[in-house]
């Protein structure tokens, strides 16, 4: 039996639309619908559209991280 084995899964996350301009790296978002549902993730790094903001196209890309404890 293992204690405090720790498992971090990267994640690739694209909000749609721009509706969230505030999100900024070490944030904690947690998703209300996706695959994600529920799940406390670490923002790592944000991407924003090249669109502008509003625009039925413009996106958020955010790559985030989940850590799971044994």
């Amino acid at each position: 039996m293992q204690q405090g084995f720790q498992i971090t899964q990267m994640n690739e996350i694209i909000i749609y639309p721009d509706v969230y301009p505030n999100v900024r790296e070490e944030d904690i978002v947690i998703p209300s619908t996706g695959q994600w549902v529920g799940a406390r993730l670490k923002v790592v790094a944000v991407q924003r559209s090249s669109l502008a903001p509003g625009h039925v196209r413009s996106h958020i890309q955010l790559f985030t991280t989940r850590s799971a404890y044994a």
